[in-house]
C-alpha cells in the first residue's frame, strides 16, 4: 500500500508497474497486439479452447442478481452474480442451487465505496451471458481469464443466440458464432479429451 506523501518517480514507476502487471498478463507479448501462436485470439485473449480447459464450468442465461460487499477483513470488495444458467456447455461446479449459478468478480460497489478493477468482466442484472468459470477450493468460482471470461449474448434472428465478441480462429479470421455453435464446439474438445 502506499502512503500519503511524497513519492520519487523510481518509486511512483515501480508501484504503477506491480499494479499492473497482472492485468498486462492476460495480453500478447507485444502489449495488447494479438498473439502470433495458434489459437490466441484478438488482444491476446485466450482461444476458445484455453477458456474451455481451464474452467470447471462454462454457463450461459440471464443475470438476475448483482450484489457487491467487503470482504471479512474489510480490505477488498467482491461482486456475488447469480447466473440463471439456462444453458450448460460444461458443469463440473458444485456451487450450483437448481439452474441457478453464483460465481464472484472483484470489484464492486458497497454504499460510497467503488473498487474497480481493470480487465475484469462486469454484469449487470437483466443482461444474457455466456461465463468461463474456475472454481477455487470452498470458495465461489470466478470468471477465468478476467474480461474474457465473459461474452455478451444477443438475440440470433433464427431463435438461437449471438455470441460478442467472437472467437478467433487459428487464421486469425473472426466471426460471430452462436451458441448452439459453440456448445457443439465444447462438447467436441471434451469429447477429445482437452482437459
Amino acid at each position: 500500500m502506499v502512503s500519503a506523501g511524497r513519492i520519487g518517480r523510481p518509486t511512483l514507476v515501480a508501484v504503477v508497474l506491480a499494479l499492473a502487471a497482472p492485468a498486462l498478463a492476460q495480453f500478447g507479448p507485444r502489449g495488447g497486439e494479438a498473439d502470433a501462436r495458434p489459437g490466441r485470439g484478438s488482444a491476446g485473449w485466450p482461444s476458445f479452447e484455453q477458456l474451455v480447459t481451464r474452467s470447471t464450468t462454462i454457463v450461459a442465461g440471464e443475470v438476475v442478481a448483482v450484489e457487491s460487499s467487503w470482504n471479512a477483513d474489510r480490505t477488498e470488495i467482491f461482486t456475488t452474480v447469480t447466473l440463471r444458467a439456462d444453458h450448460h456447455l460444461l458443469d463440473r461446479g458444485r456451487n450450483r442451487i437448481g439452474d441457478l449459478v453464483r460465481f464472484q468478480v472483484p470489484g464492486g460497489t458497497v454504499g460510497t465505496d467503488r473498487l474497480l478493477v481493470t480487465h475484469m468482466a462486469t454484469f449487470r442484472v437483466g443482461e444474457q451471458a455466456l461465463v468461463f468459470l474456475a472454481e477455487q477450493g470452498p470458495r465461489l468460482p470466478r470468471v477465468v481469464a478476467g474480461e474474457a471470461g465473459k461474452r455478451t449474448l444477443r438475440p440470433d434472428p433464427d431463435g438461437g443466440w449471438q455470441v460478442l465478441p467472437g472467437f478467433a480462429s487459428t487464421d486469425g479470421a473472426s466471426g460471430t458464432p452462436t451458441l448452439a455453435e459453440l456448445a457443439d464446439q465444447a462438447a467436441s474438445l471434451l469429447a477429445a479429451g482437452v482437459r
